[in-house]
């Protein structure tokens, strides 16, 4: 599975995993650096998964270029084989015409609209609503709380975390010559394409007319809202607080940090980093790396952030100077 190769006890039995220092005898680890290679020597892990091997550890051993990258596939391996089984839990509530794939569980209290599709293998767990017209693709995982609204549309192996809203009513109101705020209808969807990976008490907004849509591989920390109409691309990171105002276009593996504030209607080219705090206020080139308010080129950044740190003293030498000229300001 991870094209490594094994070293020691072929028969050793895994059933868990764990770190250096917690791991048993019936668990497997991972050392990818050397402050923990040092420790493995007195890990009572069965097995390690490693670069190359380590003198006096006496488990079993996988050698891997990426040990990291390995051991996950491997957790991700074990945790899929705890899944709840298939079945409908007798107090869900499931509307009519909804077509429901082999193997799929359905926790308690889940609800399901008219003409729901859930694919093969998907999770529903306890808590879920499941609005009309909604389709979760095969091997999905939609954690408790979680709100789907009508006519969202998941792809494969989307994992969707306690507490999100997908597809609910994009902010869009204009404002009369009374300066009363009229609703904009938001008829638009969602789309989320394979393996997303969305947090908890995540917002992504229905679009006004076509589809707010999240592409491919992108994963999204707790507490982040996606505008309607934003388009996410492929294999994006959008950190904790990320907010992403209407509109807003982010190319493939754009990486937005912590608290980074964006605009609407901007366009992030693909492979640009943001730093946390940051605020973007117009468009970004890609492959580039930005951070503050507003969002400029980090070593531009770097450079103000410097002088800043010595405006103090800097006022201090102009004050000065002023005072041996005669030429302060007179109060």
């Amino acid at each position: 599975m991870v094209q490594g190769e094994l070293r020691g006890d072929a028969s050793q039995v895994i059933s868990g995993f764990g770190g250096v220092d917690g791991a048993g005898p019936g668990d497997i680890t991972f050392a990818g650096d050397e402050r923990w290679r040092s420790k493995l020597a007195q890990s009572a892990a069965g097995a390690a998964v490693l670069a190359s091997e380590v003198p006096g550890y006496s488990g079993a051993v996988i050698l891997c270029a990426e040990p990291h990258v390995a051991f996950t596939r491997i957790v991700q391996q074990l945790v899929a084989s705890q899944k709840p089984p298939a079945g409908v839990h007798p107090s869900a509530v499931i509307a009519e015409r909804v077509q429901l794939a082999a193997d799929v569980h359905v926790g308690p209290l889940v609800s399901i609209g008219e003409g729901a599709v859930i694919g093969a293998g998907s999770v529903l767990h306890a808590g879920c609503v499941i609005g009309p017209r909604v389709e979760v693709g095969a091997e999905c995982v939609i954690h408790p709380r979680v709100v789907i609204e009508h006519g969202v549309r998941l792809g494969a192996r989307v994992v969707i975390h306690a507490g999100s809203v997908i597809g609910s009513d994009g902010f869009g109101y204009v404002t009369d010559r009374n300066g009363r705020h009229v609703k904009v209808p938001q008829t638009g969807t969602v789309i989320i394409e394979d393996d997303v990976e969305i947090g908890s008490c995540v917002c992504v907004d229905r679009a006004r007319f076509d589809a707010t849509r999240i592409r491919r591989g992108t994963k999204i920390d707790n507490l982040v809202q996606v505008a309607h109409n934003v388009e996410v691309g492929e294999d994006c990171l959008l950190v904790a607080l990320v907010g992403i105002a209407g509109s807003t276009r982010l190319g493939d593996r754009v990486v937005l940090g912590g608290h980074v504030g964006v605009a609407g209607h901007l366009k992030i080219e693909s492979g640009a980093q943001v730093a946390a705090y940051s605020g973007i206020m117009s468009d970004l080139p890609g492959a580039t790396q930005y951070m503050g308010l507003p969002a400029i080129p980090l070593a531009e950044g770097m450079r103000v952030r410097a002088v800043q740190k010595r405006l103090p003293e800097l006022l201090r030498r102009v004050s000065a100077l002023e005072h041996a000229q005669g030429t302060e300001d007179v109060p």
